[in-house]
């Protein structure tokens, strides 16, 4: 055997080195000891130009590890992306429009006290506690309050939206309302129109001046105004009873 065949060549050299290489970095990493493929390793970086031809089996520059050995030898694997909660698509209740109520009823002017006009049946008016069952007419000329009870035209009738107003004598004529003082609240009064019977509840009292009109005002609900004379036998001022119809608030 000459010298040059008893030499180790450079590519036993090489081989030597990768092994060396291999070992130190799988005892650090865990890189399992792959043999180079054929070829020898993959060169990373850029060979300098006067570096020199690179003999065959040498390996320059920096070992790049394949990279499913790469993926083993980073951090831990980015979170999942959270898929986004679904909206809801049912549309939401829409609440009913509250009612509108209707337009509240305008009373008519005072008339002429002389006036003559006919005796016109509307309803009838009944309150047990002090024993009044009488008929009821339209309009409050002094003929017709003469005759009994009377019913302020334009303010509603038994049972309608509004304040319906009712006049009658306390101690002439057939004085209806001679005991109307007695009335405390709770008392039943019924009053009978065109839509049948209805029962009011008696809410309270005063008197008030003789010239006093603010007493047919109209107000929403269902109310009931009964004025008459006062004091008994005199005309100086007025007794006037509030009352609500029945099953509404305030009654």
């Amino acid at each position: 055997m000459t010298e040059a065949e008893g030499r180790p060549g450079p590519g036993r050299r090489g081989a030597r080195r990768w092994w060396a290489a291999r070992l130190s970095l799988a005892l650090l990493v865990g890189v399992p000891l792959v043999p180079p493929a054929a070829g020898g390793l993959r060169q990373s970086g850029p060979v300098p130009q006067d570096a020199g031809p690179v003999a065959p089996g040498v390996v320059t520059g920096t070992v790049v590890a394949p990279p499913a050995e790469r993926a083993g030898m980073v951090g831990p694997a980015a979170p999942r992306p959270v898929p986004p909660r679904p909206v809801p698509t049912t549309p939401l209740p829409v609440p009913a429009p509250r009612p509108v109520p209707p337009p509240l009823p305008v009373p008519a002017p005072l008339p002429d006290p002389g006036e003559q006009v006919p005796l016109v049946e509307v309803g009838r008016i009944r309150i047990p506690r002090i024993g009044v069952d009488e008929v009821v007419r339209e309009g409050v000329q002094q003929m017709v309050i003469d005759a009994g009870v009377a019913h302020w035209p334009g303010t509603p009738l038994a049972g309608g939206w509004g304040n319906g107003v009712l006049a009658g004598h306390r101690s002439s004529h057939t004085a209806p309302f001679l005991r109307l003082g007695e009335l405390i609240p709770g008392d039943v009064i019924e009053w009978t129109g065109p839509g049948g019977v209805h029962r009011y509840r008696v809410t309270g009292s005063e008197v008030v001046g003789a010239d006093a009109l603010w007493i047919v005002d109209q107000h929403p609900g269902h109310h009931l105004t009964i004025f008459t004379c006062h004091p008994i036998g005199s005309s100086a001022q007025r007794l006037v009873v509030r009352a609500e119809l029945e099953g509404t608030p305030g009654s």
